[in-house]
């Protein structure tokens, strides 16, 4: 069997994995984790309100990752996006002889600033894209040298799934821990490790505001030890595992030995999601992610196998915010951008490079 370090790992990405689709069906009025009556209830009307206008909105996003402790390969990323999203969902369903034409019922724009501090050097950049009419356009100061290009989406789609390996790497049922994992038994067992109590519990935060009205942020946070400890977990788990080891059998023993190695690697892990919900619209209005592993230097030792290890802590945060919901979007494309065709780089007939002609504005 792998090692309790690789399987620990691979324990806390299932559970992270699971706990986010739970948190969508929260709506019920039994899963507001502890929750007050109002807050439950403000939850619950957001099913209610009018979903129809988040086809439209600004997105401001930010992105934070810091590994330290691990000497001389410490990570500190920072990572900031903003711009607006719209989608039609007359285009959207695509059609029988073209369903990548489904790619032009996206129009978006997005301006990205990045900083990474990585074995001592640190590294800026920024980057834009916009989608418009089915062609993204794109322009880095490192990645382009500055210079707008462009890229067909339905055809640079195309190309990638009729490349058997970009195909098969894309669909879910190849890697035997993503199928196990969609197994409706396994899908069933970890629902039931999440209710379990005390493993998901719930709180609102301070109010924020965002388009003049207070946004309710509501955090619920997620007790990896204690759904270790279900008995629910156990076989999900289990066949998880296995399909990791090629088939091999995991046995009771050996899971069992798992769960308490992972219960003590694990025990200062903390994650949670936020779920941001305009008090006034009703709407939804951010998402949040937060992760935080703490290994003390003993346990770093035994992850690493260095006598010599010092306390290792990663802090990863993940926050989007939606504002201006429902109202018009523009953008218009980049002038002069040019044409690349990436077919022949996915096993299409392959490339020529030309100008592309300027799309007209759409809001």
């Amino acid at each position: 069997m792998k090692s309790v370090f690789r399987s620990a790992v691979f324990a806390i990405l299932v559970a992270l994995l699971a706990f986010v689709p739970v948190m969508s069906t929260h709506a019920q009025a039994d899963m507001c984790f502890g929750l007050k009556a109002d807050d439950c209830a403000l939850l619950q009307g957001m099913g209610g309100a009018d979903m129809s206008k988040l086809s439209s909105f600004v997105m401001d996003y930010s992105v934070t990752a810091k590994v330290t402790g691990t000497g001389s390969s410490d990570v500190d990323l920072s990572v900031q996006g903003t711009g607006p999203f719209s989608i039609d969902a007359t285009k959207m369903t695509g059609n029988s002889s073209n369903p990548m034409a489904a790619v032009t019922g996206l129009t978006l724009a997005n301006t990205i600033t990045a900083s990474l501090t990585a074995s001592g050097q640190t590294q800026k950049g920024s980057f834009e894209f916009r989608i418009l009419d089915g062609t993204l356009y794109f322009m880095g100061d490192t990645a382009t040298q500055g210079k707008w290009m462009s890229v067909d989406l339905a055809q640079a789609l195309g190309a990638a799934m009729s490349n058997p390996q970009l195909s098969g790497a894309m669909n879910p049922s190849s890697n035997p821990a993503a199928a196990a994992a969609m197994d409706p038994a396994v899908l069933e067992s970890l629902s039931k490790a999440f209710m379990s109590p005390g493993v998901i519990t719930a709180t609102r935060a301070a109010d924020i505001t965002i388009d003049g009205q207070p946004v309710a942020v509501f955090q619920f946070n997620l007790d990896i030890v204690t759904l270790l400890k279900s008995p629910d977990f156990k076989p999900a788990i289990q066949k998880i595992m296995a399909s990791q080891a090629s088939g091999a059998e995991i046995t009771d023993q050996q899971l069992n030995q798992f769960l308490v190695a992972a219960q003590t690697m694990l025990k200062d892990t903390t994650f949670s999601v936020s779920e941001y919900v305009g008090t006034t619209d009703k709407l939804f209005h951010g998402f949040g992610l937060d992760l935080s592993i703490k290994l003390d230097a003993a346990t770093a030792g035994m992850v690493t196998g260095s006598s010599n290890a010092q306390a290792l802590n990663v802090d990863f945060h993940f926050l989007i915010t939606l504002s201006k919901v429902g109202q018009a979007v523009s953008v218009t494309a980049p002038a002069g951008a040019e044409k690349i065709d990436l077919s022949g780089m996915m096993g299409g007939t392959g490339g020529s490079t030309a100008p592309q002609p300027e799309a007209t504005e759409a809001r």
